[in-house]
């Protein structure tokens, strides 16, 4: 950044004498250098200063104090919708006119006492417009109490989070059943998973956004679990599935971090981008990122207050180049185009509070509170424990250790909680079928068809027999019997949705009708084929497993 005597030597022989006019000073030099060195010389004196300084104006003193938090410089597009204009005239019609005795505004006054000025600088691949106080004049000037003239957050209201949601490290547990789901050779399309999330569940239906198929998978992609086409990277997942819960996260989140792939503003569900025209959505995530770490931890902050510093200090966060006009963005209800800096808080406002709202809160690095649980998001605060985490400054005993072991029931049914090790849960989803999740456990169920498609994989009943004797808090017998009968006949067993019972061998008939099933079936047709009572097909198969069974239901009609 040019200093002062730089920034003064790049203006015209007039604008330097109407400057020493404002500072009361009469330099003898005969050329524009000489005039400039002198006049410089003198505004840097500290007691010269302090006269010119008695009579700034305060919203001139906030112009000052602004810059001093900003580094010295504030893009042109942002000085001038805070401040207003500074009018460009010729030389003759300044002089001739004197507008410079009659400012429009506290910037104009600035602008022609000499303590601001207006030069290109480089900025990533390009060049910027800037308004700058020379960073020479600018150490020497008083701080203006700076806190007091510019927006400073404030601690929330503490009826903005008397419900709180809190931090949790649930990505983690996702991820593995994602990854679990891909490993099988499911459907990949998001439109035909048929799994539930826990950060599918664990959201606020108004404000809080639930995490979707297609972001995770992204994210799966970044962290190299998978390719680019949902195909598992064995080896990868088992290293991440080994790791602690807090090795995890923090691959996640330096995933995601570094993310060329994920683009936050296009995820937004108000809003469409129409158009092949390109945001930085990795700088973007990055400068959400600078300001968060910079907030401080476990202190409630209001959410819109948040919005609305960013917007009063860096509005052009994600458009550097100032292209409200340019980027074709439209409401998704009204199909109404948002352009123009109006229509910031739509688009740029939304974008902030998805951070806050969604990614931000999946990773756990922040909490949300509200005042009740029907009410927007209003306050949010950094969680210190997952910021450490993610940051690397703690790297082990910070998350809850995963040393629970499965519930496994007679009927085949597999209950894990999150705690479950995930190299163990991530297994039996490849043996079991998916029943979704009930208060945060994954329900699984020992199947025939489940048991098929692991097979193809070369999974094999003994591996599941070893898995659950070591995981599980009691195994029953009958599953050991059912499953090792399952590896030498397959399917014994077919529930049609006649609903007809087929079985391999009349004994298997006798022992189903000797057992409290009996009372489900509703007619015998044949020593291997009777008529159940239609909507019991769940109960009898389950209650085959007890008997040492595994039948298969098929899902069409079948004539006999």
């Amino acid at each position: 950044m040019p200093n002062l005597s730089q920034s003064l030597s790049k203006h015209d022989l007039g604008f330097l004498k109407i400057i020493a006019q404002f500072w009361g000073v009469k330099p003898s030099g005969k050329n524009r250098k000489n005039f400039v060195q002198e006049l410089s010389a003198f505004m840097l004196q500290p007691n010269n200063l302090e006269h010119v300084l008695g009579d700034l104006p305060e919203d001139a003193r906030t112009i000052l104090a602004d810059l001093r938090q900003n580094h010295g410089q504030i893009k042109y597009s942002l000085f001038e919708r805070k401040y207003g204009i500074i009018r460009e005239v010729g030389q003759g019609k300044r002089d001739r006119d004197a507008i410079y005795l009659h400012p429009i505004n506290a910037a104009e006054y600035l602008w022609y006492r000499g303590f601001i000025f207006r030069d290109f600088f480089p900025v990533q691949d390009t060049i910027e417009e800037y308004i700058y106080c020379p960073p020479d004049l600018q150490n020497i000037l008083p701080d203006f109490n700076i806190a007091e003239r510019l927006s400073i957050l404030q601690p929330a209201h503490p009826d903005h989070h008397k419900i709180i949601f809190q931090a949790e490290d649930l990505l983690v547990d996702d991820s593995c059943t994602l990854l679990s789901w891909y490993r099988k050779g499911l459907p990949r399309k998001e439109s035909d998973i048929n799994l539930t999330l826990l950060l599918g569940t664990h959201f606020q239906p108004r404000t809080i956004y639930p995490i979707s198929i297609d972001y995770l998978k992204l994210l799966m992609e970044d962290c190299g679990l998978i390719a680019d086409d949902t195909t598992p990277l064995v080896e990868s997942i088992r290293v991440f599935l080994a790791d602690k819960r807090e090795d995890g996260l923090r691959k996640l989140f330096q995933g995601w971090v570094h993310s060329n792939k994920i683009n936050e503003l296009r995820l937004l569900p108000e809003i469409e981008c129409v158009g092949d025209w390109h945001n930085d959505a990795l700088q973007t995530r990055q400068f959400i990122l600078n300001q968060i770490f910079n907030l401080p931890t476990d202190v409630w902050l209001d959410l819109d207050d948040f919005i609305q510093q960013i917007y009063e200090t860096n509005p052009d966060f994600q458009r550097p180049s100032g292209n409200y006009d340019t980027w074709l963005i439209r409401e998704k209800t009204s199909s109404e185009f948002l352009k123009g800096f109006s229509s910031w808080k739509s688009v740029e406002g939304r974008l902030l509070r998805y951070f806050l709202c969604g990614p931000l809160y999946w990773f756990g690095l922040v909490e949300l509170g509200s005042r009740d649980e029907q009410s927007p998001v209003l306050a949010f605060r950094i969680a210190s424990k997952i910021k450490d985490i993610l940051t690397g400054n703690k790297t082990t005993d910070c998350l809850p250790k995963e040393e629970d072991k499965l519930k496994l029931q007679s009927n085949g049914k597999i209950t894990s909680s999150r705690f479950v090790p995930r190299t163990v849960r991530y297994q039996i989803a490849r043996f079991c079928d998916w029943e979704g999740i009930v208060k945060d456990q994954y329900i699984f169920q020992i199947s025939s068809p489940s048991l098929a498609q692991a097979r193809k994989q070369n999974l094999l009943p003994q591996q599941l027999i070893s898995l659950l004797r070591k995981n599980a808090h009691y195994f029953p017998a009958n599953i050991s019997k059912a499953l090792l009968r399952w590896e030498t006949y397959a399917t014994e067993i077919q529930i049609q949705h006649t609903p007809v019972l087929q079985v391999r061998s009349p004994e298997i008939l006798v022992a189903i009708q000797n057992s409290r099933l009996a009372r489900h079936i509703q007619n015998v047709l044949s020593p291997t084929v009777a008529i159940l009572i239609p909507g019991s097909e769940q109960t009898v198969q389950q209650g085959l497993i007890e008997l040492g069974f595994i039948a298969e239901i098929k899902t069409t009609n079948t004539n006999l």
